[in-house]
């Protein structure tokens, strides 16, 4: 029983670490306007961003 809880936590763990890059790498693919133009925001707004 002890074992399973701490392989459920250390996958919750590793989980929480991997979500930001995941979302991040999601968000990339769903950008219509690679380099430029308009982006979604997190809630589903398009807004205009500046290239650097």
């Amino acid at each position: 029983m002890r074992k399973a809880l701490t392989f459920l936590m250390t996958v919750v763990v590793f989980g929480l670490l991997i979500a930001p890059f995941t979302a991040l790498a999601w968000q990339e693919a769903q950008d219509p306007f690679p380099g430029g133009g308009y982006m979604k925001d997190t809630l589903g707004r398009y807004d205009e961003w500046k290239t650097l």
